[in-house]
Parts: C-alpha cells; structure tokens; sequence
C-alpha cells in the first residue's frame, strides 16, 4: 500500500485494496472485506472505472450475505447482473470470478 501512496496512483492503490478485500472474503472475514472494498469502489468510481465498480460490487454482494443482509446482497447482486447483460465483461480485470460470485450469492439467496 505504501507504495501506491508513495507514486501516488490511485488505480493501484484501488488495486491492492481489491484484492486486499477479496482475500478478506475468500477467508470468510466479511467486515475487513467490505471496509477495502468499499474504499476500492469509491476510488474507481471517481476514476470512472465502472467495470472494476462492478466487480467490486459483486464481493460487497458476498460479503452483505455473510454479514446477515440478504436484501443488500440481492441489490448488489442484480446491479452486477444487469450491468453483465447490458455491457458483458469485456472490460473487467476479473470476469470469471464475478460471474462465480454472482452465481454463487444468487444461489445461496
């Protein structure tokens, strides 16, 4: 992290934090989870990074399911699907992992 700070670049600093988040959530820590993620969203959504937003959006989805909020998870989750549809994933870094997580939080829903 330091280094992103260091070079100011704000995509890689968005970068670490992404990744940061979702090892968070691959381990199960959802509020360490969704504290990075949210803070990589808010800095590619000011970059206009809408592909890397829905990425982001579809582990804040996983997360909202393992903190207890279905209906947050849902509203994440069709966001990221109707974005899919309309765009497809030409533009994202992480496209098969977002369709997995989709998938998988549509179906624990």
């Amino acid at each position: 992290m330091s280094e992103a700070t260091a070079v100011d670049d704000a995509c890689l600093h968005a970068g670490l934090l992404w990744e940061l988040g979702w090892l968070a959530a691959a381990a199960g820590e959802y509020g360490g989870a969704s504290q990075r993620l949210e803070e990589a969203r808010q800095i590619y959504a000011e970059l206009g990074m809408i592909a890397r937003v829905m990425e982001t959006d579809a582990l804040l989805a996983k997360c909202a399911l393992g903190q207890g909020r279905p209906e947050n998870a849902r509203i994440c989750a069709s966001q990221v699907w109707s974005y899919l549809q309309e765009h497809g994933a030409a533009a994202m870094d992480e496209a098969v992992p977002t369709y997995l997580t989709i998938a998988e939080v549509f179906e624990e829903l």
